[in-house]
């Protein structure tokens, strides 16, 4: 395999999976479900650090064929020379540097995924090779006249608007409409707070096992300042802060000193008269308000409903519907 891209044969997603059950996460879930075991290309949209790719493994696992390779290729790893090789393989004497013959992706991922992750990089000469690609399945290694057929799933990603790219002329609007048959976004972590719990306390089991540690849990100032975080990173950032502290803290307890500065600071923020006047002086319809009270109270409880039920003097019953009717919105 070519540098730029990986392929894994495995029969499981690796461990990679969503965790949580908020209303934005579930329609991703519901999603997945629905179109896993199609031959449908599916652009997945998201911003950094969201999980595009986990989102592929899950169709990939899902879609019944998960003994067969799931190849990724990142479009903006890749030297814009070196794409369509990486892409479609090339022959013997193809270019400068071509010594033998090299298989592209589109070959290792046979009867399998294909991933092409921030395909908004690509060239507009690979733009064109893909949009003759996506019509027919049909390919030449580069260098070759000979013709091959692929049977590949394809599954595309980006955290770029590709309707203002198009519009810029940075982005071809005919392979644009070919890949936007099916799309799935991936919600930011600030869409989905009620989470936070589930994903930091699963990160935490993870890194326990990684680095033979046992650190028992997150406090809760610890967890009120993560579930506060704006997070610019997404849930990479999580993982990033959680796998850091559990490599270089002896202790029982994730506690809030020792979390970066950028949550704290932004928490001392968001806790200052001013803010919190601007934040109850916010007009909002009265669902959303519930909705903000109710997944505030969940991700407080460490991600119980019961508890958060028991603080909004509520039934639980009363929360899981108000999450359906949240679905319909």
């Amino acid at each position: 395999m070519g540098e730029g891209f990986h392929g894994k044969t495995t029969g499981n997603t690796n461990g990679k999976s969503f965790d949580g059950h908020s209303t934005a996460i579930r329609k991703v879930y519901a999603a997945i479900e629905k179109y896993a075991a199609t031959d449908t290309p599916i652009l997945i949209t998201g911003k950094t650090g969201t999980g595009k790719e986990v989102c592929a493994e899950m169709l990939h696992h899902y879609s019944g064929k998960t003994l067969t390779p799931f190849i990724t290729i990142n479009c903006a790893a890749i030297p814009e020379q070196l794409l369509e090789s990486s892409f479609f393989g090339h022959i013997k004497g193809a270019f400068t540097g071509a010594d033998r013959d090299q298989l592209g992706a589109v070959d290792i991922a046979q009867s399998g995924t294909l991933f092409l992750d921030e395909i908004a990089e690509s060239s507009p000469h690979l733009q064109a090779k893909l949009l003759r690609f996506c019509q027919d399945y049909n390919y030449a290694p580069v260098g070759s006249h000979k013709v091959k057929k692929a049977n590949v799933r394809l599954i595309y990603a980006t955290n770029k608007d590709l309707p203002n790219l198009i519009q810029n002329g940075k982005f071809r609007e005919d392979l644009y409409y070919r890949l936007n048959s099916v799309t799935i976004n991936i919600p930011s972590l600030t869409d989905r707070r009620v989470d936070i719990p589930d994903i930091a306390h699963k990160f935490l089991e993870t890194y326990n096992a990684a680095y033979e540690k046992n650190i028992k849990g997150i406090s809760d100032n610890a967890l009120q300042l993560l579930c506060h975080y704006e997070w610019p990173g997404n849930v990479r950032e999580l993982e990033n802060i959680i796998k850091n502290i559990v490599a270089t803290e002896n202790c029982n307890y994730i506690l809030s000193a020792m979390l970066p500065n950028t949550i704290t600071s932004e928490n001392q923020a968001y806790s200052s008269p001013r803010t919190k006047a601007n934040l109850t002086n916010h007009h909002a319809p009265l669902w959303k308000i519930e909705k903000r009270a109710i997944e505030n109270a969940i991700a407080l409880s460490g991600g119980n409903v019961t508890k958060a039920a028991k603080a909004l003097e509520i039934a639980p019953s009363t929360i899981y519907r108000k999450m359906n009717t949240w679905d319909e919105k």
